[in-house]
């Protein structure tokens, strides 16, 4: 049997290989060679590893048997790709700032939105990082205008958070799924043109690991079928912008470019674009859920503190979420004896302090809220008050505490027909800046629908940011008190402390408010410690 080792047995045995049409089956193939089936396998395969490693043969493509079919050829995608100028992980060395974003082999590239990219990293002193996505046949190379900026290694930007060069085909439309373990505690940045990010629950001691990928800089180049035409859909072009802090430390946020070319952020409210840096309009915030009595101090200065972020970004509207706990009426508590005595003891149980601390915060919020228009969503913890009265746990010999103040209530939402929360609120607040919302209002601003808390799905059925991914063009949400972006759907974390008494285990939770451009570009925002990225 003769041995393919020279360039001329290569030549020989491809010539045979790719002649479909005169061997139309690798049985053909195998006869001509005169070789067991198994044997012209062996050697395609052999071939194939020979193509890689020994650029400098040039040998043709090789065709893949398996998809020959009704006269159509597809080659194998053999990364024969002549990488010219790149990047490599030494280069980031001493780099604190990054744009990071992806570029599909042989796709055009969005020059527009390369250039606002490229004005970024001019302004910020950042570093502009291309990751590689491969797709289908990858002999063309990525154009030439890239290749000074990709990475075709896996790099660390310090111990915490890593690029991860794991091939993710461009199509799939659930693109971080069955990666949680990937990179250990570290979070992980994968390119992917469709922007997916989620926290994965990690111990007491560490905050939750994120998983994100990048959006893309190149257009969609996919095949012309259903899954094609989806992720052609949910294509976007975006990056992740990564600030890092030290060598364990790092903020980072995505960025996208709704009209396909300029994008704005809410740390440095700049607007990029090709041909220079504009201000940045932020039309609203949706903060993470507030649940006062529970919000973390932190969290409150940075987001309502002198210099913080509503002095900062200057939003016209402001979205509070679950601004009512319902401590001291929780029906989750009910038969818990303990927890009762315990909220006794720390001055939790009375409806009426919790409800006039209400007043004070939402007054306080006002002040601080530079003018901004108020929107109280309708939550399923605002809600809880109605159940509190409409199961008459308010009666004498149930919670003879809160008796005079659940009456009182249960008298002014049988009159208004107002949920309970919004009838005591306005008993106190009268500003034509607050709005309270109905599960049936509808807020869309710049094309983004803000009303939603994020607990309740169609149907009935319970929320999901998939869910909402699919039936509306854009939302930010609340409600899981863990950031999450899918797609066209983003869900803010929580503005309270992080460790909760009815907390236990593991832990997503993060501290992070959602922000609207005008124009309708949307960015979470993380809130570590009280820094949230050099605002």
């Amino acid at each position: 049997m003769a041995k393919y080792s020279t360039t001329a047995h290569f030549f020989e045995f491809i010539k045979i290989w790719n002649d479909v049409e005169n061997y139309p089956t690798v049985q053909d193939v195998a006869e001509k060679l005169d070789t067991t089936l198994e044997g012209a396998k062996s050697r395609a395969r052999r071939y194939r590893d020979t193509r890689k490693k020994e650029r400098q043969l040039h040998l043709p493509p090789i065709i893949n048997r398996r998809n020959v079919k009704d006269g159509l050829i597809e080659f194998h995608e053999d990364e024969l790709i002549e990488l010219g100028e790149h990047l490599t992980p030494d280069n980031l060395k001493g780099h604190t700032k990054f744009i990071v974003t992806s570029a599909q082999f042989g796709a055009k590239v969005n020059k527009a939105f390369l250039n606002s990219l490229k004005t970024y990293a001019k302004e910020e002193n950042a570093k502009l990082v291309v990751l590689p996505i491969r797709y289908g046949k990858t002999l063309d190379p990525i154009k030439e205008v890239l290749r000074p900026f990709v990475l075709y290694e896996n790099a660390e930007l310090n111990k915490n958070i890593q690029l991860n060069q794991i091939k993710i085909r461009p199509t799939i439309s659930e693109p971080i799924n069955g990666l949680k373990k990937t990179g250990g505690r570290r979070a992980q940045v994968f390119a992917h043109p469709k922007i997916d990010m989620e926290m994965i629950p990690q111990d007491e001691t560490s905050l939750p690991k994120p998983l994100m990928t990048t959006g893309a800089v190149t257009y969609p180049n996919y095949k012309l079928d259903k899954t094609g035409m989806i992720a052609e859909r949910d294509h976007c072009f975006g990056a992740v912008i990564v600030n890092v802090v030290d060598e364990k430390r790092y903020h980072f946020r995505h960025i996208q470019a709704v009209d396909n070319k300029t994008f704005q952020d809410s740390i440095t409210m700049k607007k990029y674009t090709p041909n220079g840096v504009y201000k940045a309009e932020v039309e609203s915030i949706k903060l993470g859920d507030w649940h006062t009595w529970w919000t973390c101090p932190t969290v409150r200065k940075a987001t309502f503190g002198k210099g913080g972020i509503i002095e900062h970004m200057k939003p016209k509207s402001i979205f509070l979420e679950d601004l009512f706990d319902a401590t001291s009426v929780s029906h989750h508590d009910e038969g818990n004896g303990i927890i009762k005595v315990q909220k006794v003891n720390m001055g939790m149980h009375s409806l009426q302090k919790e409800l006039d601390d209400n007043v004070k915060e939402l007054r306080y919020i006002l002040r601080r809220s530079n003018g901004a228009k108020i929107y109280v969503t309708a939550s399923n913890h605002n809600e809880h008050l109605d159940k509190y009265l409409q199961s008459g746990r308010y009666k004498p010999e149930k919670d003879p505490v809160n008796t005079l103040i659940g009456n009182e209530l249960f008298n002014l939402v049988v009159t208004t027909k107002k949920g309970a929360f919004e009838c005591y609120m306005r008993k106190y607040i009268k500003s034509k800046r607050v709005t309270f919302l109905s599960r049936d209002d509808n807020v869309v601003i710049e094309g983004c629908k803000m009303d939603m808390h994020g607990d309740l799905g169609a149907n009935g059925s319970r929320g999901s940011l998939k869910q909402y991914d699919t039936y509306f063009n854009s939302t930010m949400t609340a409600h899981i008190h863990s950031p999450k972006i899918k797609g066209s759907a983003y869900g803010v974390g929580t503005s309270t402390l992080l460790k909760l008494p009815y907390t236990k285990g593991p832990s997503s939770w993060v501290n992070t408010h959602g922000v609207l451009f005008k124009g309708g570009q949307k960015q979470l925002v993380n809130i570590i410690k009280g820094e949230c990225g050099n605002i």
